[in-house]
């Protein structure tokens, strides 16, 4: 309308920016003197709209404001629809990682195999009852040690969290996008390493299997509460390698205390609190009792004892209940109720470990401007 026109490939915020500074200059009739934009905004129509508007101002603004939509939300998206799309979205950047996921599971095939070609085939005798124990126990360390897995992958997708944060989205529903990517993966790797084990190693196959679902059942859930621990850390920490370095030394801390490297009755009094917060603890308990509870085990080979005061040896094969050896070895609560219990109490971890997740997601940011 005044004469000036924006150009192709012309930046428009460059071309306002000239006019306001009489850089650019009209098709002028050098009769008329020199091009004065202001003289030519005030002659303007659009000055005289503004100047009407502006006399009225009251009056205008009051039934525009009263005409204007309403918001009752901060957000131009509903909260489903942002678990919709935010979920969608972590799962592509979860499983777009063809490479990582792949060796991911390709670590817990290989583990199941040597493992279970390591513990093969357990006989019901006093070393196979340890080895029981004993394998449970390092089949939990493994599940916190894959849990670091799912570190780098929270903390690469926290960068478009913080981004999008202030005016999109929803801290609720990127946590619950996060968390649900995790799920499946977790569960597949468990699941097929616990299966090769279970079969390799001829576990407690009574009570027509079901000892069979409730290991996997357990060691499963065991797995999900390792890696919302590893989450829940990844939110707090700056960076992954401080992430990694707190997930391990915490997981470390746990283990030590679960009962089997130090049993129950022999942890002082002062670090036995340490042993009721590790919930590798309840996890080996349940594990333990499900496996060993009702089952009998006898000598490999016949121990030979001397009569005292005489020349006579007799031939001895003692036979002990794999619930006592529990109690006696490990200072175990071997009710079969325990693993419910135990079962019950690794998912209130769970519980309060996304809960922390959540709390720091949407409080602590470590966004550096």
């Amino acid at each position: 309308k005044l004469g000036l026109e924006c150009k192709d490939r012309t930046n428009p915020a460059d071309f306002v920016l000239e006019c306001s500074m009489n850089v650019r200059q009209p098709d002028w009739d050098e009769e008329q003197g020199e091009f004065d934009p202001i003289e030519a905004w005030n002659d303007s129509e659009s000055f005289e709209h503004v100047r009407n508007y502006l006399d009225n101002v009251d009056e205008n603004s009051k039934e525009s404001r009263e005409k204007a939509e309403r918001f009752s939300s901060p957000y131009a998206v509903g909260l489903l629809r942002q678990i919709f799309f935010c979920t969608g979205r972590s799962f592509k950047a979860k499983y777009r990682e063809s490479t990582a996921n792949r060796t991911y599971l390709f670590i817990y095939v290989v583990m199941g195999l040597l493992l279970g070609s390591l513990y093969f085939s357990l006989d019901l005798d006093l070393a196979g009852s340890r080895s029981r124990v004993s394998l449970m126990y390092f089949i939990i360390v493994f599940s916190a040690l894959g849990a670091i897995a799912s570190i780098p992958n929270l903390v690469k997708q926290r960068a478009v969290y913080y981004r999008e944060k202030p005016v999109f989205l929803r801290p609720l529903a990127y946590w619950f996008a996060i968390v649900m990517a995790e799920i499946p993966i977790t569960i597949i790797g468990t699941c097929i390493f616990g299966i090769l084990l279970y079969a390799l190693v001829g576990l407690n196959w009574t009570e027509h299997g079901t000892r069979f679902f409730v290991f996997l059942l357990v060691y499963t859930t065991t797995s999900l509460a390792c890696t919302c621990f590893a989450m829940m850390i990844a939110s707090i920490a700056p960076t992954t390698e401080v992430a990694n370095s707190l997930v391990g030394m915490s997981l470390s801390i746990f283990s030590l205390f679960a009962g089997f490297i130090i049993p129950k009755d022999s942890i002082p009094g002062y670090w036995k609190w340490v042993h009721y917060i590790s919930f590798f603890k309840y996890s080996l308990e349940s594990l333990c009792v499900n496996e060993l509870d009702g089952e009998e085990f006898v000598c490999s080979q016949n121990s030979t004892l001397t009569i005292p005061g005489t020349n006579q040896t007799v031939s001895v094969c003692p036979s002990y209940n794999g619930t006592q050896f529990l109690v006696d070895n490990f200072d175990m609560d071997v009710e079969y109720s325990t693993v419910w219990i135990d079962y019950s109490v690794i998912w209130a971890f769970i519980a309060a470990f996304l809960l922390f997740c959540y709390l720091a997601t949407k409080y602590i940011s470590h966004l550096n401007r």
